[in-house]
């Protein structure tokens, strides 16, 4: 008779034929290793130490027997106990056999220089972790001379929802799986914390998707775990290196430097398949970005920043972080920037009737309460597509709130523009588009344009007001130069401001195309523009720091910050969202 182990968290059959066969049920005289087997595999598949009578439970063995297993299996160091709970673990002779088994297929002797070489960079603990995006155990790890306390051993397994390394694996795997694996971190909590954590482990996933790392304040006290994962020649993720580090002594600004350093640890495991880029390829610095024709008027050291509107009524320019989850707020007459923390990544921004914003983020559609941070969500027309988000958007002159999707990388398909409706209802605009990364309409409200950074061109339609609809579509702009369009901005003249990523520049083109004039900048990577200041006549520019090489960092340490080119045009009317309900 067949004994199969239940897995109380995923509803596996742990020793089912499926999953584990029992070879002992053929070879004759192997029942008793097949009864150790069945307690080891029950004790290694378990997400959380077991004591001895829910393992008796799980594996249906008499008391004696298990006893004997459990006592044998410690005396080798193949599992150990806890003598605070009586507990049952992974043991450190497990990773011992492990170690040589990883030696013999190269993964430590590929990973472990690494390991060395970032703990002595870094002055912090190195790691090594094995999983499948659901939990991880750690496998390995290296101390620089002076390490901050930490609480996890060699084979401790930890859960997604504190793990940097679950979290970074996940992010390689497809976005179905990646919901399935989420669902299943939150399946034993209640109602609302588990709404609560889905939105933050999605909000982890795509900064993780993004970046190439992942970043997660780890079960240790005081501890921020930095994580990138390893992926074998299919592209598939097989284990994690992480840094672990003391939240109190390591800053924003060189948590994301450590990121970067630790995701160039993308390889395969016969260190042949080229490492995954995580850097965009930046020409060096103009002559002429030393006399910048923009200032920077805040350290804003945004991540990505992007989607910049302008309240007049408040003289404030919002915008968001959309990597740092966090909206800024910057008041002109006193100069004062506010942060302010948000639950998911957003993107498009758009002003309203009345003191709330309205946002395009994760959750599709929302009002922003900008004192708080707090979302209420209005419509999410991709609920049905796992990973994608609503990046950038802004109110037309229909009073409605344009916003374009985007999906955690290209290969998984184009992304869509949407409008929202007063009434809250969403219509399809365009069924396909191709990283739009920004929108805006003539002063006169006859024209809508779209830039699409994969093809380097800006879109010109017609655009109806009454009836809010697109017509005849046509290339204006046909980008060639260094970078890539993104964000725009239009003046009263009907002129085209455009913030060109990669390109150390805003570039001014006239109505009907053609290029007027080259706006050089200190940073490389501009993302977004808008029009506001006491006139009218201020051009704020946002930009990211993420995506800079450590190289570009050393000429435009600016990047991330928030810049102004002071014009002698005013922008088009910013419009405002019909708010009828909250």
């Amino acid at each position: 008779m067949e004994t199969i182990l239940t897995d109380k968290i995923g509803g596996r059959g742990v020793g089912s034929p499926n999953d584990h066969p029992s070879p002992h049920h053929r070879v004759r005289g192997a029942k008793a290793l097949s009864k150790a087997m069945d307690a080891l595999i029950a004790v290694a598949e378990s997400r959380e130490p077991q004591r001895f009578g829910a393992l008796m439970n799980e594996t249906g063995l008499p008391r004696t027997t298990l006893f004997r297993i459990l006592k044998t299996f410690t005396e080798y160091g193949i599992l150990v106990v806890d003598p605070t709970d009586r507990t049952y673990g992974l043991g450190p002779k497990l990773f011992e056999i492990a170690r040589k088994l990883g030696d013999k297929t190269d993964l430590l002797g590929s990973v472990v220089p690494d390991l060395a070489g970032l703990a002595e960079e870094t002055g912090e603990t190195a790691r090594l972790w094995m999983g499948s995006g659901e939990d991880t155990v750690l496998f390995d790890h290296c101390h620089p001379s002076d390490p901050v306390p930490l609480v996890h051993t060699i084979g401790t397994r930890v859960p997604l929802a504190q793990s940097a390394a679950a979290l970074a694996m996940l992010s390689r795997l497809q976005p179905n799986e990646q919901s399935v694996r989420i669902a299943k971190a939150v399946l034993l909590e209640p109602s609302e914390r588990a709404k609560s954590l889905t939105k933050t482990l999605r909000t982890r996933l795509g900064f993780a998707i993004s970046t190439g790392f992942s970043v997660v304040d780890s079960g240790e006290p005081g501890i921020r775990e930095i994580a990138a994962p390893l992926v074998n020649d299919c592209g598939e993720p097989i284990a994690a290196i992480s840094i672990a580090c003391s939240a109190k002594r390591i800053s924003d600004v060189q948590i994301h430097e450590i990121g970067r350093r630790i995701a160039q640890a993308y390889r395969s495991l016969d260190g042949v398949a080229p490492r995954r880029k995580v850097h965009r390829r930046i020409p060096m610095r103009p002559e002429r970005a030393e006399q910048s024709d923009a200032i920077q008027i805040a350290d804003a050291s945004d991540q990505v920043g992007a989607n910049p509107v302008w309240d007049q009524k408040l003289q404030t320019l919002y915008w968001t972080d959309i990597l740092g989850a966090t909206l800024k707020r910057y008041h002109l007459p006193t100069k004062a920037l506010t942060r302010t923390s948000l639950r998911e990544l957003t993107g498009a921004l758009g002003l309203t009737t009345g003191r709330l914003l309205i946002a395009g983020s994760q959750s599709g559609f929302q009002f922003l309460d900008p004192d708080t941070g707090k979302a209420t969500s209005l419509n999410d027309p991709e609920l049905h597509i796992p990973g994608s988000r609503l990046a950038h958007g802004r109110v037309g002159p229909d009073r409605r709130f344009w916003a374009a999707s985007m999906l955690p990388t290209p290969g998984h398909g184009p992304g869509r523009l949407y409008s929202l409706g007063g009434d809250c209802s969403v219509r399809t605009e365009l069924g396909k588009t191709r990283a739009a990364k920004g929108i805006a309409w003539s002063p006169s409200g006859d024209a809508l344009y779209l830039t699409e950074a994969c093809s380097g061109t800006i879109h010109r339609f017609e655009f109806d007001q009454a009836s809010g609809t697109l017509g005849n579509r046509r290339i204006l702009i046909r980008h060639d130069g260094p970078g890539t369009p993104n964000g725009i901005a239009v003046d009263q003249h009907g002129c085209l401001w455009v913030a060109i990523y990669g390109g150390w520049a805003v570039h001014r083109y006239a109505p009907t195309g053609e290029l007027e004039e080259t706006f050089t900048l200190t940073v490389p990577l501009p993302t977004s523009v808008a029009f506001g200041g006491a006139r009218g006549q201020t051009l704020f520019i946002t930009s990211s720091r993420i995506h800079v090489p450590p190289s570009r960092l050393v000429e435009a340490p600016q990047s991330g910050g928030l810049f102004a080119i002071e014009t002698n045009r005013a922008g088009a009317p910013v419009h405002r969202f019909s708010q009828t309900r909250i």
